[in-house]
């Protein structure tokens, strides 16, 4: 069954007769398709899914027509207008993205319209994309061996007196020529005492003797995204660089023993958290654990100690411990992983050692 026909039956299970899908990725993610102007994806009951787009992306739209009709915005009106327009034909509950329809477009499409109760869809998709097919799984996993490449042409260039920017120019055009269709996120290149950040930009900064620097990358393909961090020196490590990136490693290695299907993500960020405490570098350790991973970068489920929900097979995650001490630096160490029923398939290969 494909996913518009999946995502039917779950609004058909949940008894929803109206869905509109508003944001690209989820377009994408339904029908294969991806929009460059605006778009939407409207579910009726009656008339089942029709994929609206601009008379610019018609006919691309057509090659993936498939159990939905593909509509031609009429050159008259903008897309917004002709909604507008088809919502005014709707009667009851619609359930929408709210995390991406905009107020003005709310207010737009239904202030005037007593006919139709609005309600937040965003659970319904949100749901659905957290677990990943065989097919999804392979896209991200062809979009971390192109990361891996990257991280490796980073390690190479990790020479003092390199910019932060020129390493990260290497590695992007390295990612690119393997085959990246494009980076999920901008590429972090982080040395010095600047590495204590976790997301500090990379920028013309010098690499000095003996600096730590954090290489946290991503591409994407087919779409899909990779996030994958090291951590390295100029030169050889000092006793305490090494001492602090073995306590990250196992703080990694003893989270990722605990994944499974049906254990609380929170469990997970504090087998993490809890292992640094014992070491006295919890303080130190300031971000959550790690996040969900697909057509986004950031996405369900958030590996947190705040999120006490269940992960599930299918799921995949990142896992991304750090320390970060403020005038002397930071150290992370971010892997990819795949929930299993009985345990955890890491699908990073890159070695960990600084």
């Amino acid at each position: 069954m494909n996913r518009i026909n999946r995502f039917k039956k779950i609004l058909e299970e949940k008894r929803v007769k109206n869905f509109l899908v508003s944001s690209p990725v989820n377009i994408y993610y339904l029908t294969g398709f991806t929009p460059t102007t605006e778009a939407y994806l409207l579910y009726t009951e009656k008339n089942g899914f029709e994929l609206h787009v601009t008379g610019i992306d018609y006919l691309e739209a057509r090659n993936f027509e498939r159990d939905f009709t593909v509509v031609k915005t009429p050159i008259e009106l903008t897309i917004s207008d002709y909604m507008k327009k088809r919502f005014e034909k709707i009667n009851g509950n619609i359930f929408l993205e709210y995390s991406h329809l905009s107020h003005s477009l709310f207010n737009k499409f239904f202030n005037s319209n007593n006919n139709v109760k609005c309600e937040n869809g965003d659970e319904i998709i949100t749901s659905m994309r957290e677990v990943k097919d065989a097919d999804e799984i392979d896209k991200i996993t062809k979009a971390i061996k192109i990361t891996e490449k990257g991280i490796l042409t980073a390690r190479e260039n990790i020479l003092e007196g390199k910019t932060e920017l020129e390493i990260a120019a290497d590695t992007e055009y390295e990612m690119r020529r393997r085959g990246a269709e494009w980076f999920a996120f901008e590429s972090l290149i982080v040395a010095g005492l600047r590495s204590a950040n976790p997301h500090a930009k990379s920028i013309m900064n010098k690499l000095n003797k003996k600096d730590l620097v954090i290489v946290d990358i991503g591409c994407k393909y087919e779409g899909y995204c990779a996030d994958i961090t090291r951590t390295f020196t100029v030169g050889e490590a000092d006793s305490r660089q090494k001492e602090i990136y073995n306590l990250v490693r196992e703080a990694q290695e003893y989270a990722i023993e605990k994944i499974q299907a049906g254990v609380k993500a929170s469990f997970i960020d504090l087998t993490a958290r809890e292992f640094l405490k014992e070491k006295n570098y919890d303080q130190y350790f300031i971000h959550t654990l790690g996040h969900g991973l697909g057509l986004e970068i950031h996405e369900a489920p958030s590996i947190s100690f705040r999120n006490n929900s269940n992960i599930k097979a299918g799921n995949v995650i990142t896992i991304e411990p750090g320390v970060y001490i403020p005038g002397w630096g930071g150290i992370r160490i971010e892997d990819v992983i795949v929930v299993e029923e009985k345990g955890a398939r890491v699908l990073t290969s890159l070695p960990k050692a600084i």
